[in-house]
């Protein structure tokens, strides 16, 4: 909306549409996505996860990351579990509440620190213990395990990583004795 003084107001007029036509409104939601979220509380669901980046595990249980979104966040002081409440919330709009982002090969954290891929290090994805080529667009479910890390992690790494985020998943890789 725009508002001046009746004798300003077509002076400045063409200034304040330029303005308002500037603002670009991604989505009628939070976030990055195409899709369509449903309303606060349209769904409930919990996904445990883990951001590691070059063996550093991001405390998402600081004050600055809890219940940031309504629709998706860490509460209680507990930075492992995610609490979606509302449908079709991808798991990027929840990095994206955060300052977070990931595109293409990098993961970007609230600092502005980019993580990108090349011959030393890598971003994988995880989830469900299975690597998937990215976690951005998926929508959690009750009992997900999400892991996105980065680095030159062993096979062994990776999957003691995967192991702490539910004991009783089935281990990726096979470990030698």
């Amino acid at each position: 909306q725009y508002y001046a003084l009746a004798d300003h107001f077509e002076r400045n007029l063409p200034v304040a549409k330029k303005m308002i036509n500037s603002v670009e409104f991604i989505n009628a939601g939070y976030g990055q996505s195409s899709q369509s979220y449903g309303p606060l509380n349209s769904d409930h669901q919990h996904a445990t996860f883990a951001i590691v980046l070059n063996n550093s595990t991001v405390d998402f249980s600081q004050e600055k990351y809890q219940l940031q979104n309504p629709l998706i966040h860490v509460e209680n002081r507990d930075g492992k579990t995610i609490h979606r409440h509302a449908s079709n919330i991808p798991f990027l709009h929840f990095l994206n509440s955060l300052g977070m982002n990931i595109i293409r090969e990098c993961f970007i954290l609230d600092n502005g620190t980019k993580y990108c891929g090349n011959d030393k290090a890598k971003l994988k994805f995880f989830l469900n213990g299975n690597e998937v080529s990215s976690i951005s667009n998926h929508v959690i479910r009750q009992g997900d395990e999400i892991l996105v890390i980065y680095g030159n992690d062993s096979p062994r790494d990776i999957n003691n990583r995967l192991v702490m985020l539910n004991p009783s998943i089935k281990p990726l890789f096979p470990l030698n004795p």
